[in-house]
């Protein structure tokens, strides 16, 4: 309820601050410039101020990013992609992967440059209200002058889901700013993000949602689950700031005899400094003791102790620090007239803190009336730091429209990463095809060694205790792709070669690959318009040889199809429906107290003759049915849509992975309304 008040109020004063614009009537241009910076933040990519009515309707920040995920069902939850190359992992925290689909990166800031202010209003919800969602979203920035640019942006999601226990709750704030000089340049932003998700541990049986055999567990908030006292919180703050400065300029012709300035070198320096808080909560511990062999069957079996530090309570936490510097030189390729290609060299230091539970005593206290009171507290570990020194460069060539290419490497020179290296490259040719078409052809790889993050060497909680040496990781991914630009259709194929990949296994623990792994998969993107009828789909199709280590579904599918009409010339109106489908796999289980999706476990069941069977259960071959109805007028965008509709009559059989089923049908709606005064 404060939510939406909150929301209202927010509103409308939007809506009197663009009235009291409108009175003053200052007709300037509506100028909006928006880029991301790439390249080791040293090249603004210029992206799109983003009023597309296509695909607004998908109001789950996962699909947005890739074609299916595996997931605890509800929005905000710990998410996994299932399209091996969107599949991300923190480098130097393992507690923040799950929850990197809800994080801007400092490579996913985006900076502006306006010629009015400039701000966006977004609220969406769903139904039914007592398992409701909220999601708004609010962002302003204007210019101080023509160099100078400020803004701050809003984000707060709400989901209760619905199934009992699964609630999460994410906040973001982040201020950010930009001057853009002759010479000099700087880009920076303050972000603070939490996150608390609530545990179940997944329903107690699957067969409850997919073949009940008694009505009371037909409404969803009926089915029993594994645990209603865990919570996962997180909270992360980050400070970054880059900035750079020509060294020199000289001049340059252009084709049209014009005279222009590019710098002959640039220097660059950037700070990227993230403080992550992480909190594993599990209340009363005697009403759920003998629940626990189910919420961690990785680790803890039934009948046997089960070796905690505190029986009464879990409360791991762990705390992480990683300070980033890099110094670049960059030569430009419009300086370099002769050879045609820019340079870049780099030296970076990077700084990590873990601070965890160690171990846990017991302090004895006689009262005056003699008792004993027992008190058990954890010991924190001495801070384990980290420092790495990494040397690199780069050759590239970006500009030009027939032919880009870049390559880069880098190599871990001291620290506790000595040997460590990276080499990417990356290759883009354009040239005519038929009419007025394009074609892109490209190409990349990348070649890592890369040393265990210290957490998936060394951990100790009041569940989970491991002591690794774990090998390094060989990656080596090898990526191509075609594109029609004219008719917007891609195509892309990739290979992987892991060697000692690291992965959660059986027993919740870090593992490494025992052998090779080998992945190869295509995806095809397409957009065909005939009249007013389009589908947009997304269509990947892999293969994995180690379903323990990498366990992928063979075919995805995100099909998008709606009939678009304009009316009046202002308004666009869209009918049609989502859907979306993967094969049945293996899929990862997920483990509330460290986060992370391990192998899953191998079930006990007994045939007709009482032998003990060892089988997986596999989740997938399902599709999901989103009707939907999308509208545009001028700055506004709305959408309605009715989510899985056709769990009403589905088979029930709707599980993100084991124990974890998706949300049945829910009425959503959203809108979006752009201000440029």
């Amino acid at each position: 309820m404060r939510l939406r008040v909150t929301t209202l109020l927010l509103f409308c004063s939007f809506i009197v601050f663009a009235q009291e614009q409108t009175k003053e009537k200052t007709f300037i241009k509506n100028d909006v410039r928006t880029w991301k910076l790439s390249n080791m933040f040293t090249y603004a990519d210029t992206i799109p101020v983003d009023t597309a009515t296509n695909l607004h309707q998908i109001n789950n920040p996962l699909f947005q990013q890739s074609v299916g995920w595996v997931t605890t069902g509800n929005i905000g939850a710990p998410a996994q992609a299932l399209f091996f190359p969107d599949v991300k992992r923190h480098d130097g925290n393992i507690f923040l992967t799950p929850l990197l689909p809800y994080l801007e990166q400092p490579e996913d800031y985006v900076f502006y440059n306006t010629k009015t202010p400039y701000a966006n209003f977004t609220y969406q919800n769903g139904y039914p209200k007592r398992r409701s969602e909220e999601y708004v979203h609010i962002l302003f920035t204007q210019n101080v002058n023509r160099r100078i640019n400020i803004g701050a942006k809003l984000a707060v999601r709400s989901s209760i889901g619905r199934y009992e226990s699964q609630r999460t709750d994410h906040s973001d704030f982040r201020l950010h700013g930009s001057y853009n000089g002759d010479y000099y340049s700087g880009h920076g932003s303050i972000s603070y993000h939490k996150a608390k998700i609530e545990e179940n541990g997944g329903v107690l049986k699957d067969e409850y949602v997919y073949d009940p055999q008694d009505d009371k567990y037909k409404n969803p908030e009926d089915v029993p689950v594994k645990t209603m006292n865990s919570l996962n919180r997180t909270s992360l703050y980050r400070f970054f700031y880059t900035h750079s400065f020509d060294l020199a300029h000289v001049d340059r012709v252009d084709e049209d005899s014009s005279i222009f300035e590019v710098p002959v070198m640039t220097a660059y320096h950037t700070f990227d400094l993230e403080t992550t808080h992480r909190w594993f909560k599990m209340g009363d511990l005697k009403t759920d003791k003998n629940s626990l062999p189910m919420i961690f069957p990785n680790n803890l079996e039934a009948g046997k102790n089960f070796k905690l530090y505190d029986d009464q309570r879990v409360a791991d936490t762990t705390r992480y620090v990683r300070m980033h510097n890099t110094f670049q030189l960059k030569m430009t390729e419009e300086y370099n007239s002769l050879l045609r290609f820019g340079l870049r060299v780099f030296v970076e230091h990077e700084l990590h803190r873990y601070v965890y539970p160690d171990t846990a005593v017991v302090t004895e206290k006689e009262t005056a009336y003699g008792d004993v009171i027992k008190t058990l507290h954890y010991r924190q570990s001495s801070p384990e730091v980290q420092n790495n020194i990494i040397l690199g460069g780069e050759i590239f060539k970006h500009r030009g429209d027939n032919l880009s290419f870049d390559a880069m490497a880098k190599i871990y020179v001291l620290g506790k990463r000595d040997g460590d290296f990276e080499i990417d490259g990356h290759v883009k040719t354009t040239f005519p095809f038929l009419c007025d078409t394009t074609i892109s052809v490209w190409g990349k790889a990348n070649f890592q060694l890369r040393s265990p993050s210290f957490w998936e060497n060394k951990y100790v909680s009041n569940i989970y205790r491991w002591n690794n040496k774990l090998s390094k990781e060989e990656n080596l991914t090898i990526k191509g792709g075609i594109r029609f630009n004219g008719w917007n259709t891609e195509i892309m194929v990739y290979y992987s070669l892991l060697n000692d990949r690291i992965y959660y296994a059986f027993d919740g623990m870090p593992a490494t690959s025992p052998h090779e792994v080998n992945v190869l998969g295509a995806q095809l993107k397409t957009h065909l318009h005939i009249w007013g009828f389009n589908t947009i789909n997304t269509l990947a199709l892999q293969e994995s040889s180690d379903a323990d280590v990498v366990s992928l579904p063979r075919f995805i599918a995100y099909s998008s199809n709606f009939f678009e009409h304009r009316f009046f010339d202002v308004l666009t109106f869209q009918l049609g429906a989502d859907l979306q489908y993967n094969t049945a796999f293996f899929a990862p289980q997920y483990n509330p107290a460290t986060m992370q999706f391990c192998s899953q476990v191998k079930e006990t069941r007994y045939d007709e003759k009482g032998n003990i069977i060892l089988e997986r259960r596999d989740v997938g071959d399902y599709l999901y049915f989103d009707p939907f109805i999308n509208i545009q007028i001028k700055r506004v965008r709305a959408y309605f849509k009715y989510s899985h509709l056709n769990s009403i009559w589905g088979s029930g059989d709707h599980f993100m992975t084991v124990g974890y089923p998706a949300n049945p049908k829910s009425m959503k709606f959203g809108i979006s309304w752009n201000f440029y005064d």
